[in-house]
């Protein structure tokens, strides 16, 4: 990679990132929202989905290693901050994972962090927000009628997925499932009867988390906050808004016009232009899952 001005020059920006994808290597595609992401930390593999402007997976968050869930009789936690992404699964049993997904405490779903959205989802994703469920809940044709409650939880589920007056449709392809829970005694309840999402949207206390949860009788959707510490809920991941696009070319904190980078797609060098002789301090090439090049 060869700049055009030299990176001794004193930065005006922190960072930016470029996502270049490289051509005729067999080692990165361009990456559409509808597509399969293949997780390159573990290889698990996420359908996608554009519902409004924000893409989604169409699975439950599956990252980490499995941590055991024992009932006591008092409130605890079996996930800890030790730099080891951990997940619990239903019933202790490890085959419910690719189906239901994992359950994730919020503290270590968000890596244990208040100030990043990202969590535990792969680089160039995120924890859906609270903003993001009201937003798909629209698209869907759902709607909270208050604060914490609504209808059109059955517009969400997967197909076939619930009875009488629960039965899902999937309007817009979120295909949820009912993964039930992990309670703050270290029991799984819930499973096939109601699926509870985290957001990584928190109280303005910050000791709760909002939720979303949906239920197998009924077209109801629930918008709840619950206490982040024992709690083992699922996850959506959702694309970062402006990074990876199809274009390939992207930046955090400047400014497009004012930097060019070419040949774009590039096998070999990369060049970076400055039209005002600034160059950032930092530049990332990643291909199109997130992982650093």
């Amino acid at each position: 990679m060869k700049p055009s001005n030299s990176l001794t020059k004193k930065a005006h920006v922190i960072g930016i990132i470029f996502s270049l994808f490289l051509m005729n290597t067999g080692f990165a595609q361009i990456f559409t929202c509808g597509d399969t992401l293949t997780d390159p930390r573990d290889g698990k593999k996420y359908p996608t989905v554009l519902i409004g402007t924000d893409c989604w997976f169409k699975k439950n968050l599956m990252y980490g290693t499995y941590t055991q869930s024992d009932s006591q009789a008092v409130i605890h936690s079996q996930q800890t901050n030790n730099s080891i992404a951990e997940y619990y699964v239903q019933m202790n049993d490890n085959s419910n994972l690719d189906y239901y997904g994992g359950l994730y405490e919020q503290d270590e779903l968000m890596n244990y962090s208040t100030t990043s959205t990202q969590g535990l989802c792969p680089a160039g994703w995120h924890v859906s927000t609270d903003l993001e469920w009201q937003g798909m809940l629209n698209v869907a044709g759902a709607a909270l009628l208050t604060s914490t409650a609504g209808v059109g939880g059955n517009t969400l589920k997967e197909v076939g997925i619930g009875v009488a007056t629960g039965i899902g449709t999937d309007n817009v392809g979120f295909s949820a499932r009912l993964g039930g829970d992990r309670d703050g005694w270290g029991i799984f309840t819930g499973k096939d009867h109601r699926g509870i999402f985290w957001t990584s949207t928190r109280t303005s206390g910050g000791n709760q988390a909002y939720h979303y949860t949906l239920w197998l009788e009924s077209d109801t959707i629930e918008r709840l906050a619950l206490g982040i510490h024992t709690t083992g809920l699922s996850c959506r991941c959702v694309k970062d808004t402006g990074v990876f696009n199809p274009s390939g070319i992207n930046s955090q904190g400047y400014n497009n016009n004012r930097v060019q980078i070419f040949p774009n797609p590039a096998s070999d060098q990369l060049f970076v232009q400055s039209s005002d002789g600034i160059i950032p301090a930092s530049i990332f090439i990643a291909d199109a899952s997130g992982r650093m090049i």
